[in-house]
């Protein structure tokens, strides 16, 4: 009886150790799930645009009291500007600045939290500089503003992934079965022959033998169907330049800045949060949809 008794608060502080373990582990999968990004994007300036009216309107109605005293609506612009300026910040310069961090393929529900509490951070910095609110204390002030946005940043990057996740996923299936009802895309003459060539080397496909191309600066790389299977080729030829030569077919649309894929070679076409994927018949790859693209893959 005694020993089950001790062993009441053992069991109860392992039960709840492991309900944390779950809970964390449920967070951290969280984390690393696909996101919309808003950087560099109308939506961007939308999202910027609301919350400079937001602002606006809340020290419209309810500034702190120490403000009495000041013109409300011209003190209420000059700080829903700063919000705005605030926004423009962290969605358009430092995406500029820093790209790798920024971008919009491998953007993920922990990187749209970071990105939503360093807006809250400056911001929130700004404004208080400006109003000169209890300089004394003006750091306890932030960091209280910081902590009280924590939660509703979560709910909201929540919520949106996962209305971005059942957007993107409903869509990625009906542009799958209008692609499965097309048939082959092809040129007025499918038997004109494609050619890549630069210097001594050389390039010649069949259009609907190329599957992809992934493009670069100075090369690209050419993944295409002959008897013995799937083979690549890489060339010095410019993106310009492959764009050039399948402009007059129409099976080759372009839907990352990497990429020209043929779109007989879409094996299926996926949605997430971030947005669609498209994986490639007869080999194991996958592109990612750039913003730019996805209205031409909706549209196929």
């Amino acid at each position: 009886m005694i020993k089950s008794l001790i062993n009441l608060p053992i069991a109860f502080a392992q039960s709840l150790f492991s309900r944390f373990q779950k809970i964390l582990q449920w967070f951290t999968i969280k984390l690393k799930q696909p996101a919309h990004s808003a950087t560099l994007s109308v939506r961007g300036l939308v999202y910027s645009s609301l919350v400079a009216l937001a602002v606006f309107t809340a020290f419209f109605i309810a500034g702190p009291a120490e403000l009495a005293s000041r013109s409300n609506t011209a003190l209420s612009g000059q700080i829903a500007g700063i919000a705005f300026a605030g926004m423009i910040f962290c969605l358009f310069v430092l995406p500029l600045a820093l790209k790798g961090f920024y971008d919009e393929h491998e953007w993920t529900v922990g990187k749209q939290i970071i990105q939503n509490l360093l807006i809250v951070l400056l911001t929130g910095g700004a404004i208080i500089f400006f109003l000169n609110l209890s300089r004394p204390g003006a750091a306890t002030l932030l960091a209280g503003v910081l902590l009280i946005s924590v939660l509703p940043i979560l709910i909201l990057s929540f919520s949106l992934e996962t209305f971005f996740s059942r957007k993107f996923e409903t869509n990625a299936a009906s542009i799958m079965n209008s692609i499965s009802g097309q048939g082959v895309v092809s040129a007025e003459n499918p038997l004109n022959v494609l050619v890549f060539k630069t210097g001594n080397e050389k390039l010649s496909l069949v259009p609907n033998q190329l599957i992809y191309v992934k493009t670069g600066e100075n090369q690209s790389e050419f993944f295409y169907q002959n008897f013995f299977g799937v083979e690549s080729t890489v060339l010095p030829v410019s993106e310009k330049l492959v764009n050039e030569e399948l402009k007059s077919h129409p099976q080759f649309k372009k839907f990352h800045p990497e990429y020209f894929v043929n779109i007989n070679g879409i094996k299926n076409v996926s949605g997430t949060a971030r947005g669609y994927e498209i994986g490639i018949a007869k080999v194991n790859h996958v592109v990612k949809v750039s913003r730019k693209y996805k209205k031409g893959l909706e549209q196929l």
